[in-house]
């Protein structure tokens, strides 16, 4: 993991202060938790994007357009109370410097449950280096390579690797265009990535994370509408359900004719429907 070298070369220096933001907001409902799919319902955007998009008809009825969205699994010295500094990883394609965020840290995982963290200033710091990442737990490391080669977001990196593979030298901005028009990229995998990262080729950029606030009245708000809410996935199972069990009763009460094809459960079986399987769709 990160040393604490890693940590204070970065936090101190931009002179960040290692001790909690003062919330006051009372614990039990600092402490609340809620799906990713309620934040989605609620204030939209998508369940798997960092920066998730929120449409202009959302924005006008709440207002919010900044969320952020991280998780330990990629981000090690992601803040998980709120309060707390941190630091975020991500490519170097996209300029973050200066921007506030409303974050939220996935802090449970099964079931996946996100917690806001406060506003957070978000402030470039030294990159990665190739020692630092080399320290890195295997597993963080693969999941950064694997994802690099199923997210539009490593793409550039990835154009970049094979023109160093194949043409032995490092594109330009204008050859990465034309490789990626013409999908190149594809031709590099997961072990390229991972090769790149630990040679140093390819870095991670690093920003700095200070909360600079904290919205007790968007918490409140989240805390009582999430108390209230009913997954609409759920809802819809339940009456799917209901339509089921109306066909069952249905298909006992009328008998059968010779061109009537009934479930196996009328004939004592198992009767095993999947319906939707969008249903089965992991939102984390």
């Amino acid at each position: 993991m990160f040393g604490v070298d890693t940590i204070l070369s970065r936090i101190t220096r931009a002179g960040i202060s290692l001790d909690l933001f003062p919330t006051n907001c009372e614990k039990s409902l600092q402490d609340v938790m809620v799906r990713r799919d309620f934040m989605v319902q609620t204030f939209g955007g998508n369940g798997r994007m960092t920066f998730p998009s929120i449409s202009s008809s959302r924005v006008e009825g709440h207002g919010l357009n900044d969320f952020m969205y991280i998780c330990p699994q990629w981000q090690p010295i992601a803040p998980e109370v709120p309060g707390a500094p941190g630091l975020w990883l991500t490519i170097d394609e996209y300029n973050r410097h200066g921007q506030t965020k409303r974050l939220f840290t996935r802090i449970s995982r099964c079931p996946a449950l996100w917690q806001y963290q406060g506003q957070y200033e978000l402030r470039s710091a030294q990159k990665l280096t190739k020692e630092e990442w080399r320290k890195q737990p295997e597993i963080l490391r693969n999941t950064w390579a694997t994802e690099m080669c199923h997210q539009n977001w490593g793409i550039f990196m990835r154009t970049r690797i094979y023109g160093r593979k194949y043409w032995g030298r490092t594109p330009t901005k204008e050859e990465c265009n034309d490789i990626a028009f013409q999908k190149l990229y594809e031709h590099i995998q997961k072990e390229d990535v991972a090769l790149a990262l630990t040679r140093g080729e390819e870095t991670l950029a690093v920003y700095t994370m200070k909360c600079v606030g904290y919205d007790i009245r968007f918490q409140r708000e989240v805390a009582e509408r999430y108390a209230r809410w009913e997954p609409e996935q759920e809802k819809e199972g339940l009456k799917r359900d209901q339509k089921r069990k109306n066909k069952a009763d249905q298909a006992t009460l009328t008998p059968p004719t010779k061109r009537q094809r009934l479930p196996p459960s009328y004939y004592g079986g198992e009767y095993d429907d999947l319906g939707d399987l969008s249903d089965l769709t992991d939102i984390e």
